[in-house]
């Protein structure tokens, strides 16, 4: 009796973890929301979205089936409540409206947030005693940490469909200025448009440039209460081991 209870438990114990074969095969999400804002800095997942460049990547890294939802959301206050919400999975946001959730968030597994990529700089106006400081990363993407540990195949095919965005951008300026005017409903021609893409402070990369001025400068006027230790500490892999800043 006792060898055949031994026997009844090991088959149903087999059988619950058959049972769960297909649940951890569909683990990751199969629709995904993003969202940009409004200007030229969020042309990189403008791109993205009219290139299907990540449902592309996800294709390839075994998610054929992906569905992306596009959303328009803009202003940090309003990004923010959305993710906590859990009406968005993605956004690119300004950094300071992200540093801001990342200090509130930080250690909270609940509700933790690092960025998924850098994604535009832009030429600023800038007035500083620092001669350091020159151009600083303007916008990001960012996830919560929760989304990250579920989706792994889905945030690398993100951060790879970013990097051919920006690829795309780099290479083929008139396209991209097309794809903006149509995506943002702009007016302007595409000389216009052109001539800011031209701007060589314009820059467009998940590599981040100058984050930290960013949290040192909020955490010094108490904007945050948490300083990050290092640019790193505000970014998923595989960005936070690139040479950003």
């Amino acid at each position: 009796m006792r060898l055949r209870s031994v026997v009844a438990v090991t088959a149903t114990l087999i059988a619950l973890a058959v049972g769960f074969l297909p649940l951890a095969a569909r683990a990751e999400i199969s629709t995904v929301r993003i969202s940009y804002g409004y200007g030229i800095l969020y042309l990189p997942l403008m791109v993205m979205d009219r290139e299907q460049l990540l449902e592309k990547r996800a294709k390839a890294a075994g998610l054929p089936d992906l569905k992306v939802e596009w959303k328009t959301f803009d202003g940090g206050n309003v990004i923010n409540d959305a993710m906590l919400a859990g009406a968005l999975d993605i956004a690119g946001i300004g950094v300071p409206g992200f540093l801001t959730l990342w200090a509130k968030a930080k250690d909270n597994p609940a509700i933790e947030v690092r960025a998924l990529t850098g994604m535009s700089s832009s030429s600023m106006y800038l007035m500083t005693r620092n001669p350091q400081i020159s151009n600083i990363t303007l916008d990001i993407t960012f996830t919560t940490r929760r989304f990250v540990e579920a989706n792994s195949k889905l945030a690398a095919a993100f951060v790879a469909a970013m990097e051919d965005a920006c690829l795309l951008i780099a290479n083929d300026r008139r396209k991209a200025a097309e794809i903006y005017n149509a995506v943002a409903k702009v007016k302007q021609p595409i000389d216009e448009t052109l001539k800011i893409l031209n701007d060589p402070n314009t820059k467009f990369s998940v590599v981040p440039d100058g984050t930290m001025r960013y949290a040192e400068f909020m955490a010094r006027v108490g904007t945050i209460k948490a300083k990050p230790a290092s640019w790193s500490d505000l970014f998923f892999s595989p960005v936070s081991a690139m040479a950003g800043s």
